[in-house]
């Protein structure tokens, strides 16, 4: 099972690239859960703390999107994620 999960401004530089595709057990169920912490196991843990707070009442500093949809939306940090999606992950801009 094949997920593309893209990444923009601080977290891009971060992972030191735009995007990436993880390989999961077909045969397993995943979450956005799931796949946030295969991220921080095989890729990059200094993002642990921008990508911790996915928890739908908690405040977070990212936002997630699956296929264009917010997980916020969805079922949050339980959001099923199936073959051939995409996951867009980007931090909260602030200004004023």
């Amino acid at each position: 099972m094949g997920v593309c999960i893209k990444f923009y401004a601080n977290i891009r530089q971060l992972m030191g690239k735009d995007e990436i595709i993880l390989n999961l057990d077909p045969s397993r169920r995943y979450t956005i859960r799931d796949v946030l912490e295969e991220i921080l196991r095989s890729e990059r843990m200094e993002l642990s703390t921008m990508l911790i707070e996915v928890e739908e009442k908690a405040r977070g500093t990212v936002r997630i999107l699956v296929n264009g949809e917010e997980v916020r939306s969805l079922d949050g940090a339980e959001t099923t994620v199936r073959d051939g999606d995409r996951i867009t992950i980007f931090p909260l801009l602030g200004g004023g």
